[in-house]
């Protein structure tokens, strides 16, 4: 993801080596303290400039952006955080390492690279998500695979429901007592088991499905914290680097 040439030209007219340092820190600091799975690396650098510190840093890079490229202002602001973005952006990527790029889905984004990289600032800009994609299903069989009482009683509670709506000849009322917990009245025997295995079944699902809703939060909590002690890591080893430093 490399800053091309004119992108390269404008960076140095505005003395960006100068804040590079403090930019980074900045943006891997926010991480560290409010990273979550998918946050966009551009948003999260757009933020950081809106900061009094970088405000007029960040208004010498849109002016130059607008005066040497055919953006119009809205443009110049999006451009901005793209062209810091494919700066840092391989920098963030080697320390942070839970990171995805993918292609910008965004259309607005979309038009604004595409004329970047025509203006000659950046070569194929891509979006930047922290951490990777979380897959519900992929996940949900993880949990199952870890949990056989989870599994168990989730099978358990299936065959029952289906017992009941065998007994009630209908899916319908086996799941709308599982659902509702409401018996169908009707004093002949095969009625009541079919009222009891479709509450049983209906029972045991819920409580399933609550264990594996709860298992999901936990898993995506973990994977956050994961992100930010990364974050965390990087900033410690920068603090390192500058005390090591004889300048």
């Amino acid at each position: 993801m490399p800053v091309e040439l004119k992108g390269k030209k404008i960076l140095k007219d505005i003395d960006y080596k100068r804040i590079r340092e403090s930019l980074i820190e900045s943006i891997i600091e926010k991480i560290s303290k409010e990273g979550t799975q998918g946050y966009d690396l551009r948003l999260i650098i757009e933020e950081i400039l809106k900061e009094d510190k970088f405000k007029e840093f960040i208004g010498k890079l849109v002016e130059q952006i607008q005066k040497r490229t055919e953006m119009n202002e809205k443009e110049s602001k999006i451009s901005a955080s793209y062209l810091i973005q494919e700066d840092i952006g391989d920098e963030i990527i080697k320390n942070i390492k839970e990171v995805e790029k993918e292609e910008i889905g965004n259309q607005q984004e979309k038009k604004v690279s595409e004329k970047g990289e025509k203006e000659g600032l950046w070569k194929k800009a891509k979006k930047i998500s922290l951490g990777r994609k979380y897959n519900f299903f992929k996940e949900l069989l993880r949990i199952l695979k870890r949990h056989f009482v989870l599994k168990l009683t989730i099978i358990t509670g299936i065959v029952f429901l289906i017992t009941s709506s065998i007994l009630f000849h209908s899916v319908y009322k086996a799941v709308l007592v599982g659902l509702t917990l409401t018996a169908f009245p009707d004093e002949r025997l095969y009625i009541k088991i079919a009222n009891l295995l479709g509450g049983i079944g209906g029972i045991l699902i819920f409580f399933t499905s609550l264990s594996i809703v709860l298992q999901h939060f936990l898993v995506v909590r973990s994977r956050d914290e994961l992100l930010r002690e990364l974050a965390r890591k990087f900033l410690e080893s920068k603090s390192i680097e500058s005390k090591n430093s004889p300048y």
